[in-house]
């Protein structure tokens, strides 16, 4: 029976705007992917966010559809410009168990 411990199950998460580029993007998920192999998390995927507004909901389902105990997010300010929504993201996290990364930061936010 092997007593190894797997690592602890992350997800990263984009908002994709019509004035990105591909490139930008690239960057942002290699960013993402850097940090949770330096954190020795697991990524499970990276969700990206188009369209109009934030999908909260969208947000909850996926990160507790993967199992994900982290969410791994370029920066606040990437997924939206108001602090009152910016707020209910690092509530929201909180309430379905994951910690919240920000690469801009590169630290843990919100959650004991």
């Amino acid at each position: 029976m092997s007593s190894a411990i797997s690592a602890p199950i992350a997800y990263g998460y984009l908002r994709v705007g019509t004035d990105g580029t591909g490139e930008q993007v690239r960057r942002l998920e290699d960013g993402i992917r850097a940090y949770a192999e330096h954190r020795g998390l697991a990524l499970r995927g990276i969700y990206r966010e188009t369209g109009s507004g934030l999908r909260l909901d969208r947000m909850a389902s996926t990160v507790q559809g993967a199992g994900a105990t982290h969410v791994i997010l370029p920066s606040l300010e990437q997924i939206t410009n108001h602090l009152a929504i910016q707020a209910a993201v690092i509530a929201l996290l909180h309430v379905v168990g994951a910690r919240l990364h920000l690469l801009d930061r590169a630290r843990e936010v919100g959650h004991g």
